[in-house]
């Protein structure tokens, strides 16, 4: 079995969406949970009242499986607070096309 990176980090691009993405964020934990040790979510241009519907969804699909948050910060970082020497960068719609059925 292959190691764990430490990091899947996710960009959730709204800067043109006025809404939020709904069930669909599900899709980032499916992708992270056999891949990392922890997910890494970035916004892009989210009002807070977007972004927080999202993660909301996240946060009930969540048990223990560690997630962070940042708010358009640089993806370098964004690495280095968390300390991530091993991981993974993808937009949230290149892992929806990696999830989909």
């Amino acid at each position: 079995m292959q190691r764990k990176a430490d990091c899947v980090v996710a960009e959730l691009n709204y800067c043109n969406r006025g809404s939020p993405y709904g069930d669909a964020v599900k899709g980032l934990l499916k992708y992270a949970r056999p891949r990392a040790h922890r997910l890494v979510v970035i916004s892009r241009c989210a009002s807070t009242e977007v972004a927080l519907a999202d993660l909301r969804i996240l946060a009930g699909e969540n048990i223990e499986f560690p997630l962070r948050y940042y708010q358009d910060l640089p993806i370098d970082e964004v690495i280095k607070r968390e300390g991530c020497s091993q991981y993974e960068v993808k937009s949230f719609e290149e892992i929806l096309k990696l999830v989909a059925p």
